[in-house]
């Protein structure tokens, strides 16, 4: 039921890093933009300019920025958002309880956090629902074999009632700011019987608003491949 979990947090980072990390440092972990962690006052950091809109920007989102065009580097995110799992997190006011759909956000002039956590929270746990008849999948992208950040990624989840799915969740990452849920694909997939031509139909409606910059079209390719290959583990 939680192969995409386990198969994110497999890829995320090697053995002995993932053996003193922690899950909740994952999630809240910056960006990792070369700008961002360089010398750069970037807009990220406080500044006025997205230095990798126009510069190097392979790596740079392709749906929902603004000023800045950073991507989440968290593999476990794409998979948690997939799973529809709950953050929970407590503070000096209490606990509460996030959607990891909610967790993550856009940075705003206003606001340019990467996440909804407040200065004095730490994430305590992260509770997963129990999917009677639920399988996932998870597949990821990068430049070379193991323990890197990915170009694109792609978990995705299938509910079925017989055998029909009943639910759907299609989550790509390293695409935005946020882990980007694509609705229209799960519309395409619900209601159906698994299938080589709905797989091909969803995957085919995959980063339709792209807005590419100048060196990562290649992202929607990548992100189409990696949603059918996920969707073909699930058959």
């Amino acid at each position: 039921k939680y192969r995409a979990l386990a198969d994110a947090c497999e890829l995320s980072a090697s053995p002995q890093i993932r053996n003193v990390g922690t899950m909740g440092g994952n999630l809240a972990q910056e960006s990792a933009c070369e700008y961002y962690r360089g010398d750069f006052h970037c807009w990220l950091k406080g500044g006025e300019k997205c230095f990798m809109r126009e510069g190097e920007n392979r790596h740079a989102a392709i749906f929902g920025y603004n000023e800045c065009v950073h991507v989440h580097p968290s593999d476990p995110a794409i998979a948690l958002v997939a799973l529809d799992a709950k953050i929970f997190v407590r503070g000096k006011n209490g606990a509460r309880e996030i959607a990891a759909a909610e967790f993550f956000q856009r940075p705003t002039a206003d606001n340019r956090r990467l996440n909804v956590l407040g200065d004095d929270e730490l994430i305590t746990n992260i509770q997963l629902p129990l999917f009677p008849n639920s399988r996932s999948a998870y597949e990821k992208a990068m430049e070379r074999a193991t323990f890197t950040h990915a170009l694109v990624s792609a978990a995705v989840r299938l509910d079925f009632d017989g055998e029909k799915i009943s639910a759907a969740r299609v989550v790509l990452g390293a695409v935005a700011p946020i882990p980007w849920r694509e609705a229209r694909a799960e519309e395409i997939l619900v209601g159906k019987k698994l299938s080589d031509e709905i797989i091909a139909h969803a995957a085919e409606v995959i980063a339709r608003d792209a807005q590419s910059l100048a060196q990562n079209a290649y992202k929607v390719r990548l992100a189409r491949a990696l949603v059918k290959r996920g969707l073909m583990q699930l058959m």
